[in-house]
């Protein structure tokens, strides 16, 4: 993967207790400014097309390198937030590279 690709987190999240969800979002905005991350799409009116719809709330957040990204997941203050997310929370993320033409040969 090239460093300097952006990267996209994603997040399907359904969250079980909203009051306990917003400290963890109160806590992560600041934390993804100093990983740079950028929050490109949250909540908002989900639009399913084909097979299994996501969960009510999806998160994509855009980092300029994977190596950023996993700094940021890794990071001890984002472990601790986990922690209460995964309380209040269930989640599927993943990671996805930015489109290269390179990448196509």
């Amino acid at each position: 993967m090239e460093e300097d690709m952006s990267v996209y987190f994603v997040g399907e999240v359904e969250v079980r207790d909203h009051d306990t969800y917003a400290k963890y979002a109160g806590g992560v905005a600041p934390l993804l400014k100093e990983y740079q991350g950028e929050v490109l799409a949250m909540g908002g009116e989900l639009t399913p097309l084909e097979g299994e719809p996501p969960a009510p709330r999806v998160v994509i957040v855009r980092f300029p390198s994977h190596e950023s990204a996993k700094a940021f997941l890794q990071s001890e203050a984002y472990q601790s937030l986990a922690t209460v997310r995964r309380q209040c929370a269930s989640a599927r993320t993943y990671i996805v590279a930015e489109h290269s033409e390179e990448a196509n040969g």
